[in-house]
């Protein structure tokens, strides 16, 4: 028993660290919360729902979590950001993210999906997507 609550004490530190250290990240590297920002703008844009419907800290309809999902996905894979700093940037657990970007992976099976994903990484390979205005 003494290795399972050091093991569980070991996890929640470090839990606690990821959180420090990107809340840290955060403070001193404004840059990477403008371009979360603008990940979510390109999401929006491409799915017709507002910024504001993303990153509202209710579930929503389908098509809005959809959406959001696919925004943390993003921020996770195209800004290297940890599954906690993710949930921290939108408000959510690190297990939802771990979740949305699942469900994104298993999703990118579909032959429509995967076509309307791939644009929005075209987009952000290009890097045409920093230019956009962040209100």
């Amino acid at each position: 028993m003494p290795n399972l609550s050091i093991s569980i004490t070991k996890r929640v530190l470090n839990n606690q660290v990821d959180i420090i250290h990107s809340i840290n990240n955060k403070e001193s590297n404004n840059g990477n919360i403008e371009e979360g920002n603008k990940i979510v703008l390109l999401v929006a844009k491409y799915s017709k729902i507002s910024p504001e419907l993303i990153m509202h800290h209710s579930r929503c309809r389908s098509n809005i979590a959809d959406a959001r999902q696919l925004a943390m996905y993003l921020v996770h894979v195209y800004l290297g950001y940890s599954m906690t700093a993710v949930g921290g940037f939108f408000g959510r657990d690190r297990t939802t993210v771990s979740h949305a970007c699942a469900r994104v992976e298993d999703r990118r099976d579909e032959i429509e999906y995967d076509d309307f994903v791939c644009k929005i990484e075209c987009e952000l390979d290009l890097g045409e997507w920093k230019s956009l205005e962040v209100v």
